[in-house]
């Protein structure tokens, strides 16, 4: 490692000690406070603060309040303050990790509805500090204060600073008095606020804030009450101010006695039943909007409420009839539907909230009026009178039979309104026809008669409740249609019941609700709804689209939303399209979806409208994770859509369809395609007609030996997603000459509901099916086995081995060509050898098989095998369908990865068989893709019950000893655990259902005595005598702190560990020990893993609980208390405090010479330094300041291996520990070229990469259809399961874009999948992650290609990514990740000519935006005083007062500009003037005789407007190198431009390298051929091949066996194998010129002995990459057994040259030909059919 890398990684602790932390750590007793603010001005507040526990200190008692407060921190302190509990999803485009100590703060912030305030041009930093007009916008938003007058902001002299967003939040603030400004007149808005000034602003707020049960008094009338506890009484106070009773109430109960608010209000956003009582208390207007519960607000004697407004679900109550309303307002607030029952008298009640429940009990109102906003409200009356009803909306009014209304008035919007009395209404008035009466309509009239009508009473209040027609049963494939309106009726709030099933039943179904819905009838896509995804990339099916946000592609249009895929090159994909999605915005667990839609059709297009879970790392990615899709169409089959789920690993699927009858299609008109979802359950219909259901299906983990508990996956929230893809493995692409787009998906609405009445519950039971064995099953051996011939010592006559290898019964050897494998195999003692001559491109390019084996669907099986190799590498092991009994059904059931070594080990594997059962499955020993040989032997397949109390607990594939550690696993969530007590003891233990509730809870009434009298277990652990292990779980107390025990014990619950004592808080902690067991433990112990949770009354929480045997680690840790020799350093036990010129002496024993990550825990403050000393060598460390925390700092060293002598010279650091870890990744500073590494451009990608100074470089010219088109890799490389991993490299881009960073393994899975965002000055990235396997096939894969669509892309195409001082190393502790700016520093000689790569700009002065930018640039004139130059408003001006003769006098000039011979440049700038003028523009070289220049581009003349505008010129630089090329712009007598004097402005002046140049409109070119000429002259191969010629592959291709021949007048090719690529076997015809501007139609006929597909290429060969340049794009052909005619029209656009005609016949998008395949072409033509 060259001592040059002076690099260091500065990364804070996920320990970051905040002081508003909740459980902060340092959490000072009452008497000590803090002791650095005792002269602060906020030093009341901020101990006020302090004791009502809002805020915690730092460790060393401090507080810090001059520090500025961040982002996150402002959140917690804000929530804290206002009792937020409540929490809203984060919008994913945010990207903010689920394990940032702040991510549920910014939760609670976002459904607060004030974290928006914090997000700029779409992203949000927490990290970043707070201005104050954030602060004040943000309190006021958590406040509801809003100031419609902004003229208070006048009084300062900086108003105009504030933005926009802010001025309300901020004027309510300065209205109220709680925010004063500054004594100069300022308020200095865009200042960053401090710790104590935010404290200061809140205590100011808040004259009396309650954080703990009790009884209130406030003596001052000022500020507001802020209420954050139950159990409070609020007594004898006036205030002017608001009350705040907040969600932080929860259920519990808040009493006003004596309370008068004057001018202010009572705001409740908590409280349950009993919640808010009102005592002899007078108030204006009280606002309920709990949005957790349901509050009811009770009035008792002498209490006055003049308006009450409802946004939420609540009660009010009037309990004594000496109290008094006067309004009661229902609004709606967000997406909420209210849910209020009113026992109150009033004089008027609004109702305004659509899809309202409201129920008035026991009352009386003068006046009712439900708004027209009210759409879909349902009206309950029960003992209760109302003088006047108002009905201004479409719902439902029932009337009990002790009810009256004296006048009901239906106005003209109240369209469908069902009326069920069975009391008095006295008079009505109908202004609408859509009345109906107890069943019948009634007539309009001011004075309508309903006496008849009333008598006809129904039996029940449901009557007036609309249903759904009836479902019919439908199958996999249905004929019977249904009408094109939805199952619900036309209004879209309206509920309905089904009363029939799908056998034609009469089984209740539930009343639906509506909950959500977009019918979108706005002007625009609502984005407050919907998502737009972005990019290309083939979202894992090969699609071919690109989704935009644009409106071509996606619009409200006529009341529809419109996706519209379009047929056009856009962004390097040859189609366009849309996918819109609600994620993060709106998602929901269990109820039904309809979406009323017309489809489009065509060959490959592809709509669908599908549900994907929010949280996709729940249960693992795709498709462990789940998917719903409700509805797909194959654009080929347009009567019929799918409805199908994916789960499991691995991925299985399974579905139904629907098709329309007597040729009807999903295109001619509107159709309603629905899902019902509920526990268990999953139906599908069309129309209302129900074709599908489902109860089948699983989820698991490879790392867990249980299912996830039932109905996982689809247990959780799932969000919406519509889009119409193009093209993809399952429908097919379009042909080239498709002419059916565009094609548009037509969607009116979109509804989710919910079912009235219903709970659901997720205890429910997967239906179990009855196992039985086939009869033609292959039985198991005597021993259980159902492999036969495991031990590979059998060799009957009567059964077929492996030819040519002795004792080989019932195996088969494959090695397939097509996959490039090769090998022997042999028998050596009774085991065998698999000798790999060629490993091939796949896992399976050689295979040891066996089959039938019988795998039954729900049983587990346990696979064991002995095996080795002569080194480390992998094998898989499958059990598959093989190809099923018709040789093309490929179902993988179970697939593991094993590591080998040079010496024997048993292997086990535990799986369940979730697919249909099989009698003809088999296993596969898949040994492809390495050389080294295989050894196997002892293969055992035998039925496996994982339940069996005496079975042996295997570790699972993570290394984990202990079987469903995080209780989401088996019936009950308890699988492999026991809950044990004694007599003594009363305890129950509970496990929730929700995601987050998923943890073993003990409910415990009485403890007993001893912590055994209660006892979590979990028995048969395997663990052997003397191993080290490593304990890890979370826990928690619930009512006070106490203390558990654990250990590992033997049967009788003896310890064979350690006993550790365990303090638990009441807030989660995560805990780890490390524990050996005896050295003398039995070889048949059956261990158990003791948690004693008893003598305590306290409720216990248990969560993540594993244990692992302790690998050794190949880190080395030194602590800094145990250096040898300190000078001017203080050794404080924990940690060294060095002081300046301090230092430390110590060595270490560095087992093996090579390049090491060091990495040093320290704080570090301005001044600090640190610089460990090496022999000769001196590595400085880099260090920053830490803010008072301890941060990470790491570097690359190179170390010999040995006792190694070091010295650390410090200044002002406290350190912690040094780490050494060997560095995995090779040549990671590239000072040995690429050496180690391999760079690919393919699928899309283009580019170079090559080495420059000890730096890689990435040029690219295009970024591709997938990150993976452009790829960087080293590897392979050993990691292990368990272990924390650190991944540290400095990069940087010339455009902004997002890096993909890919942890994988040869079978391509993701061991670690992340995002990098690169900006153009190179910072080092670093970033640990705990790897989840034991693979000795890892590969670090740097993706640099399409970042779509989950990361983002450059801005422009053409740029180039630079990379060094890569590290991969083990560490001892998992920091996360942390980005921060670092030095370049170059090595190597500076190379003759500077290296220039595509996306370099080399001026970096043009901008303007500071003084010294003008430095460089300088004006010349023959007068030399009739110029000024200045910069202003960031813009270079130049004032001009006369000018020469010509152009150049005046001009602007920069010099000093390095232009490479070869490359392409492009100038651009912003400029503007005075009035229109012209002026030129030159480059060249400047010289000090006559000529004076040398031009490198002819000289361009630019036309300049008064408006300030982009321009852009491109030249070749095809003059010799220049260092010292001068710019010059021309502003004197331009084209005879001579008015003066004139100010001339420039801005943004800047020359980029480009790769190539756009091509302007030229002259009609003058063509040598005219159009009906042929260019082919021998295609009809009459009289042989004429000149056209094959090609058989290579090495880098794979190798075809082909035979190319002419017979019977046409050219027979014949394939017998073909490479890994479509172009390694290929006929070509070369040596025919194209011309530009000319199109061409290629014509040929073609048959095949079997049907395949071929591709054709014309194109410019070149000698080196990318070896071709096309002329017509790359098209695939269908190729039958009958001779047909095919035709490619194509116009060249390239420049006039010598190209050729290639018919490739490989494998096209990893689909290979059927093998052996004669092809037969003929009649090849290539006319010219057009010149224009």
């Amino acid at each position: 490692m060259r001592a040059k890398k002076f690099v260091a990684n500065i990364l804070l602790f996920t320990f970051l000690i905040m002081s508003i932390f909740p459980g902060g750590i340092a959490k000072a007793s009452s008497g000590q406070i803090f002791k650095d603010i005792s002269t602060n001005f906020a030093k009341d507040d901020i101990t006020r603060f302090y004791q009502l526990e809002l805020i915690n200190g730092y460790p060393d008692r401090t507080f810090k309040p001059a520090k500025n407060i961040s982002v996150a921190e402002f959140c917690k302190i804000l929530n804290s303050y206002m009792g937020f509990v409540q929490e809203a999803p984060l919008d994913v485009s945010l990207r903010i990790s689920p394990l940032a100590w702040y991510y549920r703060e910014l939760k609670k912030a976002q459904a607060a509805g004030y974290l928006t305030l914090f997000v700029k041009e779409g992203k949000l930093d927490p990290n970043r500090f707070v201005t104050r007009q954030e602060a004040f916008a943000a309190v006021a938003a958590a406040l509801k204060l809003d100031s419609q007058r902004t003229d208070v902001l006048n009084s300062f002299s900086d108003d105009q600073k504030i933005e926009p967003r802010y001025l309300s939040g901020v004027a309510a603030l300065i209205s109220f008095g709680f925010v004063k400004g500054y004594p100069d007149g300022t308020l200095k808005p865009e200042k960053e606020i401090t710790r104590a000034e935010i404290v200061k602003l809140l205590s100011g707020i808040g004259s009396l804030i309650v954080t703990k049960p009790g009884e209130y008094s406030l003596s001052k009338n000022e500020g507001f009450i802020i209420v954050n506890s139950s159990d409070v009484e609020i007594k004898d106070v006036s205030i002017k101010g608001n009350i705040y009773i907040n969600q932080s109430v929860k259920d519990g109960s808040v009493t006003l006695n004596n309370v008068t608010i004057d001018g202010g209000k009572l705001l409740v956003f908590g409280g349950g039943e009993n919640s808010v009582k009102l005592v002899n208390t007078k108030v204006k207007e009280i606002v309920v909007d709990s949005k957790l519960s349901k509050t009811n607000i009770e009035l008792y004697k002498n209490s006055q409420a003049e308006n009450i407004i409802v946004l939420s679900s609540a009660k009010v109550t009037q309990v004594s009839d000496e109290s008094s309303i006067k309004f009661i307002t229902l609004k709606q607030s967000g997406n909420q539907s209210a849910d209020v029952e009113i026992k109150a008298n009033c004089e008027a009640l609004y109702i305004h909230s659509p899809s309202s429940k409201v129920n008035i009990k026991n009352s009386k109102v003068k006046n009712l009026v439900v708004s027209d906003l009210a759409q879909n409200f349902t009206l309950s009356l029960a003992s209760s009178k109302i003088d006047s009803v108002e009905l201004n909306s479409n719902g439902n009014l029932n009337i009990d039979k002790e009810s009256g209304i004296e006048k009901v008035v239906v106005k003209a919007l109240a369209k469908d309104l069902k009326i069920n009395s069975n009391g008095k209404i006295n008079e009505a008035a109908v202004y609408s026809d859509g009345v109906v009466l107890n069943g019948k309509a009634l007539p309009k009239g001011e004075k309508v008669d309903i006496s008849a009508v009333e008598s006809n009473q129904p039996s029940s209040s449901t009557a007036a409740q609309s249903t759904l027609p009836a479902q019919s049963s439908g199958s996999s494939s249905s004929t019977t249609g249904g009408s094109s309106q939805g199952s619900t009726g036309a209004a879209p709030g309206q509920t309905g019941n089904n009363n029939q099933n799908q056998q034609g039943g009469n089984q209740t179904q539930p009343t639906w609700q509506l909950v959500w819905e977009d019918d979108f009838n706005g002007n625009s896509i609502d984005t407050t709804k919907w998502n737009f995804t972005i990019g290309a990339g083939g979202y894992g099916n090969n699609e071919l689209q690109y989704y935009s946000s644009r409106p071509e592609n996606a619009r409200v249009e006529n009341g529809n939303l419109i996706i519209e895929a379009r047929k056009e090159n856009f962004e390097g994909s040859p189609y366009t399209s849309a996918k819109l999605t609600t994620q993060g915005k709106f998602s929901f667990t269990y109820g039904k979806v309809e979406v009323r839609a017309k489809l489009p059709e065509g060959q490959g297009v592809w709509p669908a409208i599908w549900m994907m879970p929010e949280d996709l790392n729940l249960y693992g990615g795709w498709p462990v994770c789940g998917e719903i899709d409700i509805m797909e169409l194959l654009g080929h089959e347009p009567n019929k859509v799918y409805g199908t789920i994916h789960y499991g690993n691995p991925h299985t699927y399974h579905g139904g369809n629907y098709t329309l009858p007597n040729g009807q299609k999903f295109s001619d008109d509107f159709h309603v395609f629905g899902l019902e979802w509920e526990p268990g359950k999953i139906k599908w219909y069309v129309d209302g007609q129900l074709y599908y259901e489902t109860s089948d299906w699983f989820s698991r983990s490879s790392n867990e030996a249980f299912d996830y508990t039932y109905p996982a996956p689809f247990d959780r929230e799932f969000y919406l997603i519509l889009n119409v893809a193009v093209g993809g493995n399952w429908p097919g692409y379009p042909p080239q000459d498709a002419n059916y787009f565009p094609q548009r998906m037509v969607v009116d609405w979109v509804r989710v509901y919910k079912p009235i009445g219903v709970t659901y519950s997720d205890n429910v039971a997967k239906p179990q099916e009855s196992i039985t064995y086939p009869q033609d099953a292959r039985p198991p051996l005597s021993d259980g086995n159902l492999i036969y011939n495991g031990s590979f010592d059998q060799d009957s006559p009567d059964v077929d081995g492996i030819e040519g290898v002795a004792n080989t019964d019932y195996w088969q050897f494959l090695h397939l060509p097509d996959f490039g494998g090769d090998g022997t195999i042999e028998n050596i003692g009774g085991t065998v050898k698999i000798n790999i001559t060629k490993p091939g491109s796949q896992t399976y390019s050689v295979q040891l098989i066996q089959r039938p084996i019988c795998l039954i669907k729900g049983k587990t099986y346990k696979l064991t095998f002995r095996a080795k190799s002569e080194g480390s590498r992998t094998i898989e092991v499958k059990f598959s369908s093989g190809g099923g009994d018709n040789g093309s059904t490929w179902i993988d059931y179970a697939v593991k990865t094993f590591n080998l070594s040079s010496d024997w080990q048993d292997y086990s594997y535990i799986f369940t068989m979730q697919s249909s059962t099989y009698a003809r499955a088999r296993i596969e020993f898949n040994v492809g893709l390495n050389n080294l040989p295989v050894y196997i032997d002892d293969v055992k397949l035998v039925e496996y019950n994982v339940n069996d109390p005496n079975a042996i607990k295997e570790p699972l594939p993570n290394g984990n000893l202990i079987y469903n550690g995080t209780f989401d696993q088996g019936d009950g969530r308890f699988a492999a655990w026991e809950f044990l007590k004694e007599t003594a003891a009363d305890a129950t233990y509970t496990i929730g259902s929700k995601p987050e509730d998923r943890y073993f809870k003990a409910v415990i009434a009485n403890g007993g005595q001893n912590f055994s009298d209660i006892k979590l277990v979990q028995s048969n652990i395997k663990v052997g005598a003397g191993e080290n292990l490593l304990l890890a779980f979370s826990a928690k107390a619930f009512e006070s702190p106490r203390q558990i025990k654990v250990y590992i014990s033997d049967q009788n619950f003896n310890p064979i560990t350690d006993v550790k004592v365990v303090s638990l808080s009441l807030d989660w902690n995560t805990y780890k020990f490390n524990l050996k067991s005896i050295d003398n433990l039995p070889s048949d112990t059956r261990a158990k893993l003791v948690f004693e949770i008893g003598s305590s009354n306290s409720d216990v929480a248990i969560d993540n609980v594993s244990l692992k045997k302790v690998l050794p680690s190949s880190f080395i840790v030194v602590q800094a208390e145990d250096f040898g020799s300190l000078t001017n350093a203080t050794n404080n036990g924990q940690y060294v405090a060095f002081s300046q010129g301090g230092t430390a002496s110590f060595s270490v024993n560095i087992p093996k010479s090579g390049e090491y990550l060091v990495s040093y825990k320290l704080k570090a403050g301005q001044g600090s330094s640190l610089k460990l000393v090496v022999g000769s060598a001196v590595y400085d460390a880099e260090v920053a300041p830490t803010s008072g925390n301890w941060a990470i700092v790491s570097d690359t060293v190179y170390l010999e291996s040995g006792e190694n002598n070091m010295q650390l010279l410090a200044d002002n650091v406290d350190l912690d520990y040094i780490e050494f870890s060997p560095n995995f990744i090779k040549n990671g500073d590239f000072s040995k070229d690429l050496d180690s590494w391999t760079t690919w451009f393919g699928n899309g990608g283009t580019g170079a990469a090559q080495v420059s100074r000890g730096q890689l470089k990435v040029s690219i010219t295009n970024i591709g259809l997938a990150f993976w088109s452009i790829q960087v890799i080293q590897g392979p490389m050993t990691l292990e399961s368990g272990k924390t991993y650190r991944i540290s490299f400095d990069a940087k881009s010339t455009s902004a874009r997002d890096m993909f960073i890919k942890i994988d393994d040869s079978t391509y899975y993701g061991h670690l999948e992340k995002y990098v965002p690169l900006t153009d000055k190179m910072k080092n990235y670093t970033f640990d992650f705990v790897m989840d396997a034991t693979r000795s096939d890892i590969r670090l894969v740097i993706g640099l290609g399409t970042m779509s669509p989950g990361g983002t892309n450059p801005q422009t195409q053409a740029h180039t990514v630079t990379i060094d001082n890569v590290a991969i190393a083990e560490v001892s502790e998992n920091c996360g990740y942390f980005e921060r700016e670092v030095a370049e520093v170059l090595t190597g000689e500076v190379p003759s000519e500077p290296q220039q790569f595509v996306g370099d700009k080399l001026l970096p002065d043009g901008s303007f935006d500071t003084p010294d930018t003008i430095n460089n640039w300088h004006w010349w004139s023959s007068a030399g005083n009739n110029v000024s130059m200045s910069i202003e408003n960031g813009e270079l001006k130049l004032s001009v007062s006369s000018i020469g003769a010509v152009p150049w006098d005046p001009q602007l000039y920069r010099e000093g500009i390095p232009l490479v011979n070869g490359k392409n440049y492009k100038i651009s700038f912003k400029a503007r003037a005075t009035y229109p003028r012209k002026i030129n523009v030159a480059i060249g070289k400047p010289l000090t005789q006559d000529p004076w220049f040398i031009e490198y581009m002819p000289k361009k003349t630019i036309d300049i407007t008064s408006e300030m505008a982009q321009y852009e010129i491109y030249f070749a630089m095809n003059n010799p190198t220049d260092l010292g090329a001068k710019l010059a712009i021309e502003i004197g007598n331009v084209a005879g431009y001579s008015q003066v004097p004139f100010d001339i402005y420039f801005d943004d002046i800047q020359i980029e390298v480009v790769d190539s140049i756009p091509q302007e409109t030229a002259p009609p070119a003058q063509h040598t051929q005219k159009v009906g000429d042929q260019i082919i002259p021998d295609g009809t191969f009459d009289t042989g091949l004429g000149q056209w010629v094959y090609w058989s592959g290579d090495q880098w291709s794979g190798v075809s066996n082909m035979q190319v021949t002419a017979e019977n007048g046409k050219m027979k090719v014949h394939l017998e194998s073909v490479g890994w690529t479509s172009y390694s076997a290929q006929v070509a015809r070369k040596n025919l010129t194209l011309e530009n501007g000319l199109t061409y139609e290629l014509k040929f006929k073609m048959s095949a002995s079997q049907n395949t597909k071929i591709q054709v290429n014309i194109g410019k060969e070149l000698t080196a990459a990318p070896w071709f340049i096309a002329y017509a794009p790359t098209t695939v052909f269908n190729i039958g057994t009958q001779e047909q005619e095919y035709t490619l029209t194509f116009k060249v656009t390239q420049p006039t040259d010598v190209t050729k005609v290639v018919f490739e016949f490989g494998p096209i998008n990893n689909q290979y030909p059927p093998l052996p395949l004669d092809i037969y072409l003929d009649d090849v033509t290539l006319t010219v059919v057009s010149d224009q």
